[in-house]
């Protein structure tokens, strides 16, 4: 018999006990259907008596399990696993084939996040790679830094307080909106290559804030139920429907939700599009409507397309 399996076959007592406790199961009580005396069966499961055929087959039907789930130890690659994983600790995992036959579950769980952080490791070093070599992505970067820049020189000449005719403030306007296009276009194409490579083993968490903007982006930012003197949902039902969110997105996007229906229920759809085709100027909209800039910026970005700005 190899080592892992004579392991693996001394280690079934606490398999045994840990599958007892699981099922709810007095030590006497199994004993007595098994027909040994709880000392002895105390002894099985403290892996200080081998077991083996009928007996082992007498437990497994009281416990209701298949033999091999009391008889076979945890896989190598598993056990290897345990074994590093515990190794980073202060206290290292003296024995991973004890514990994991004594506690299957949580090696399950350890093992799951163990597979976790090699994924995270394997992309987190991708990436890294990527930023250090891919000359498309140092161009996409090199382009968000430059538009970024320019808008900001503009935008600081326009706030200087100098006296600028109406043609130069008009030219400084056309550049200021050139460059947000250029880079709303560069960020996006940025994103698009600083997207995970190689993930073979699902997606990656996200955040709250994340599942959130996943939530916003599938609907293209605009959501007919929440617009309208009468919105088909309130927002709390909005919420409780959409897919895919933990508990705290769920209340992030409930906020989100509730102030969407207050800046639709201030600026409908029909006035904010109407006042951008008149004079596509945020400010201008602000002060013509009465309306805060940030509340007029938001009801801009959930506009359908061909009513507002281009995405």
């Amino acid at each position: 018999m190899s080592r892992a399996a004579e392991a693996a076959t001394v280690l079934a007592g606490s398999r045994i006990r840990a599958r007892r406790l699981d099922a709810g199961m007095a030590q006497g009580e199994l004993a007595r259907r098994i027909g040994v005396s709880p000392s002895y069966l105390n002894l099985i499961e403290h892996n200080r008596r081998r077991i083996g055929g009928r007996l082992l087959n007498a437990i497994a039907r009281a416990l209701e399990l298949e033999v091999a789930q009391l008889s076979e130890g945890a896989d190598g690659a598993l056990l290897a696993r345990l074994a590093a994983a515990g190794s980073a600790q202060a206290r290292p995992l003296a024995a991973p084939e004890e514990f994991a036959g004594r506690f299957p579950d949580w090696a399950a769980v350890v093992d799951a996040q163990a597979r976790r952080i090699e994924t995270l490791e394997a992309q987190v070093a991708a990436l890294g790679d990527r930023l250090a070599h891919d000359p498309e992505l140092s161009a996409s970067l090199h382009q968000v830094i430059t538009s970024a820049t320019a808008i900001r020189s503009t935008a600081s000449i326009l706030a200087g307080g100098e006296t600028l005719d109406r043609d130069w403030q008009a030219r400084f306007h056309n550049n200021i909106h050139a460059e947000s296009l250029r880079l709303a276009d560069s960020s996006r194409r940025l994103a698009g290559y600083l997207e995970v490579p190689g993930n073979d083993h699902g997606p990656t968490a996200l955040s709250p804030q994340e599942q959130v903007e996943r939530f916003f982006e599938a609907a293209d930012h605009h959501l007919p139920a929440l617009e309208g003197e009468s919105p088909a949902m309130r927002p709390e039902e909005m919420a409780a429907e959409a897919p895919g969110l933990d508990a705290s997105a769920r209340d992030m996007l409930v906020h989100r939700l509730a102030q969407y229906r207050a800046d639709a229920a201030a600026l409908p759809s029909e006035a904010i599009g109407a006042a951008w085709g008149e004079k596509p100027d945020p400010l201008a909209i602000a002060a013509r409507l009465g309306q805060p800039l940030e509340r007029v910026l938001r009801r801009l970005a959930t506009l359908p397309a061909g009513l507002g700005p281009p995405r």
